[in-house]
């Protein structure tokens, strides 16, 4: 018989308390189609409040692909949209570099001009986006960075407070 009187242990296996905190564990644990419906709609939400007569306008939910979270490669769980001819969008949860806070991040990815890479930009909002398109337009696209001479993988930008490597 227990003695009511001495504490539990967690580390017991078999006792109540630890199958109890198992289970809090295994409760807990947001499966990956869960982390995919959530970071689609994030995405989505994002777009609505903030680019509602841009994106919110030509994207629909159908358009988001959303991505599990890859916690041994640091990766959270995002969305993606491809825009069409090598186009993308991808929403994640990134630091604010000027405020230190967690907040929605979206990057637009496009080719480089090189033909070998992509460049990506984040996105500040819908403003952002319009002088961003604009440029694109009279230039014909992304120009490739001569500050970056290796544009054939996508390095984040901003993510979680991390600069361009």
């Amino acid at each position: 018989m227990t003695d009511i009187l001495t504490p539990p242990v967690f580390g017991s296996l078999g006792s109540p308390l630890a199958l109890l905190v198992d289970a809090v564990d295994e409760l807990g644990h947001v499966g990956e189609d869960e982390q995919c419906e959530a970071a689609q709609t994030a995405a989505l939400d994002h777009i609505w409040s903030h680019y509602p007569d841009t994106l919110a306008k030509a994207l629909n939910e159908e358009d988001w692909h959303g991505l599990p979270a890859v916690p041994d490669a640091g990766l959270e769980m995002s969305a993606v949209a491809c825009l069409d001819g090598g186009w993308w969008l991808h929403h994640s949860t990134g630091l604010d570099d000027s405020t230190g806070d967690l907040g929605p991040l979206l990057t637009l990815i496009g080719p480089c001009t090189c033909g070998s890479g992509y460049v990506d930009t984040v996105l500040d909002g819908e403003d952002d986006l319009l002088v961003l398109l604009a440029e694109l337009r009279a230039a014909g696209g992304f120009r490739h960075r001569p500050e970056e001479p290796d544009c054939t993988s996508i390095h984040r930008v901003r993510a979680w407070g991390a600069p361009r490597s």
